[in-house]
């Protein structure tokens, strides 16, 4: 056979199936069970096959259930995790508020050692703290060991914690036996 008779018999073959495959193509496929009746004795079978739209459990399916359902139908839907059971709501618990024991500081061993100042609003004091071998500047506002820098003027320091108030001489009264 020659070639142009060739190509014209494959073209007249493709002609007559394409319809035919066409029909066959475009029918969606059934939603029925495909599994044989061999299979039927296997955990369920083809009378156990749930029926289109059923939420299926494929914890309690045979393999054969599981993979006989048409996985690309209209119908299908995605799956949806179950709704997580709802947690009772607890009644709020009135917390009873602790205060915490405010422990007695003892009274901080200072030494008033000098007072700086450049104007009425920048004071600054000089003080030796017995837990430190060198002096430090402090400022109204500051804390030291717990107590707060209250006031400094020309020859004096005040400190206060709480109602508690101290004050520190710059040139303490020497005692007469001394």
């Amino acid at each position: 056979m020659k070639t142009p008779l060739k190509l014209a018999a494959i073209l007249a073959a493709n002609l007559a199936i394409w319809p035919a495959a066409w029909a066959v193509f475009e029918r969606p496929a059934g939603t029925g069970a495909i599994a044989s009746p061999r299979d039927a004795g296997r955990g369920g079978g083809v009378a156990d096959q749930p029926k289109l739209g059923e939420v299926l459990d494929f914890s309690e399916m045979s393999p054969v259930q599981a993979y006989s359902r048409p996985l690309f139908d209209k119908a299908r839907r995605p799956w949806q995790p179950p709704a997580p059971p709802a947690e009772p709501v607890a009644e709020p618990v009135a917390e009873q508020v602790v205060e915490p024991e405010v422990q007695a500081l003892p009274a901080p061993s200072i030494r008033l050692i000098g007072v700086s100042s450049a104007g009425v609003a920048d004071m600054k004091a000089l003080l030796q703290l017995d837990e430190s071998p060198d002096p430090v500047w402090v400022l109204v506002g500051d804390v030291l060991q717990g107590w707060e820098v209250g006031k400094i003027d020309p020859g004096s320091v005040t400190i206060r914690r709480g109602q508690e108030s101290m004050s520190f001489e710059l040139y303490p009264e020497v005692s007469s036996g001394q």
